[in-house]
């Protein structure tokens, strides 16, 4: 919206560039239990990044929302970015019946709820990114089957469940589950190794019509 009055005009378009840094922990750990049975687990710590970067817009115009301190004006401007990342583990278990054949399942439990996010507008706008989502699970199974000492074949799939709180989200939101498969293929020569690999993900759709966030737009996105 544009002008004194409420009333539609062209989009502005955001383009923000950040850089920084941040530290985390990242713990495994592998415990073979038989000759063909494996246990292992990885931990993941949280880790807060601090991004110092610019917002520049397509259109500089005056704003309705920004007017009622809802959004940033557009106005080119440095910010200053937090962004919290949860912390993640980890387990899987491996089965060898054969030499040559392995089939492995696992889990990781994500704590999306902790994530978080904050910019300031050296504009003078704050966006607070309200809150996390909500904790996630993956599951996933593969299977490497090596036919000849050199070859080795992969196959495996996952399913990631949703970490959007309510089926709403901002821009900043993890997503809202996804499903995958993928296929490889390893050969090695002597010191030499060679890994190829193709994975297809198929993303849920991603609602934002109940978003509550302001300035996010009515929509359904779909990320394949």
């Amino acid at each position: 919206y544009i002008g004194p009055l409420p009333q539609k005009g062209p989009d502005s378009k955001e383009r923000r560039t950040s850089t920084g840094w941040g530290m985390g922990l990242h713990l495994g750990s592998h415990w073979r239990m038989t000759d063909a049975l494996s246990l292992g687990v990885a931990y993941k710590s949280p880790v807060t990044l601090r991004l110092n970067g610019r917002a520049e817009y397509s259109l500089h115009q005056p704003n309705f929302l920004a007017e009622k301190g809802e959004v940033p004006h557009t106005v080119d401007t440095d910010t200053d970015t937090k962004i919290h990342l949860p912390g993640s583990l980890a387990l899987g278990l491996a089965y060898k019946p054969m030499d040559n054949l392995s089939v492995e399942v696992g889990t990781v439990f994500t704590h999306w709820s902790r994530f978080d996010y904050d910019t300031t507008y050296h504009s003078d706008f704050d966006e607070d990114g309200k809150g996390g989502g909500r904790n996630s699970w993956n599951v996933n199974a593969s299977v490497e089957y090596k036919p000849r000492q050199w070859l080795a074949l992969r196959a495996g799939v996952w399913h990631d469940t949703s970490a959007v709180r309510d089926h709403a989200a901002g821009f900043m939101s993890p997503g809202d589950g996804s499903t995958g498969v993928g296929l490889g293929v390893g050969m090695n020569w002597g010191p030499w190794t060679l890994d190829l690999a193709y994975a297809y993900r198929r993303s849920h759709d991603l609602d934002y019509r109940d978003s509550g966030v302001a300035g996010v737009i009515s929509s359904v996105s779909n990320i394949s």
